[in-house]
């Protein structure tokens, strides 16, 4: 949430599978983009993701998760909306706070159930790997998405700083890095 009070997603990376659009992310909004070789199968209820990172790096960083789709989420949680429902995303450009409006319909969700979940992603962007079993795991199949215009982001009140995470930042501990993917999992503390 930023100084204006409008929430957001912070991306710390967003791996993505076309180059063009990963340059023009990184050179122009400066958005932490990174070309990575994406693949994602369906198998019944069963869907698998995968990804690698190609560039910047680090180079063979990977992501590979499995679940099992369940039952469609009619009222979602407080949590699960939380976690699904983003309008917006906060970045910094040139050092400055910066929001990136986005329009989408409400995710479809559904239960889900992991199977499997291999990743060194936290380690790549130097978290400490989460541990324990995911309190939360929900799939989407999807949703079209419009980005608005960049505006410039607001400083926070209270702190007299914005809320995102800029590199002179202390990490806190709970940061987790999310798998790349359509699944939301939220691990435990």
């Amino acid at each position: 949430m930023d100084g204006s009070g409008r929430r957001g997603v912070v991306f710390r990376s967003l791996d993505a599978s076309r180059l063009i659009p990963v340059a023009f992310a990184r050179a122009v909004v400066r958005l932490p983009y990174l070309w990575s070789r994406m693949s994602v199968r369906h198998d019944g209820d069963t869907v698998s993701y995968a990804g690698t990172r190609r560039w910047p790096g680090p180079r063979g960083a990977h992501c590979r998760i499995t679940l099992r789709k369940g039952d469609p989420v009619t009222a979602p949680t407080a949590l699960e909306h939380f976690l699904t429902a983003r309008w917006g995303l906060h970045h910094t450009f040139h050092g400055r706070p910066s929001y990136l409006h986005n329009a989408h319909p409400r995710r479809p969700l559904h239960r889900a159930e992991l199977l499997h979940l291999d990743e060194n992603l936290s380690a790549a962007a130097g978290l400490s790997t989460p541990m324990g079993q995911p309190l939360s795991v929900l799939y989407s199949p999807g949703v079209p998405v419009t980005f608005g215009r960049p505006t410039p982001g607001r400083l926070s009140p209270l702190r007299g700083r914005t809320h995102l995470p800029v590199r002179r930042r202390r990490r806190r501990p709970e940061s987790r890095v999310r798998p790349p993917g359509l699944a939301e999992v939220q691990e435990r503390n």
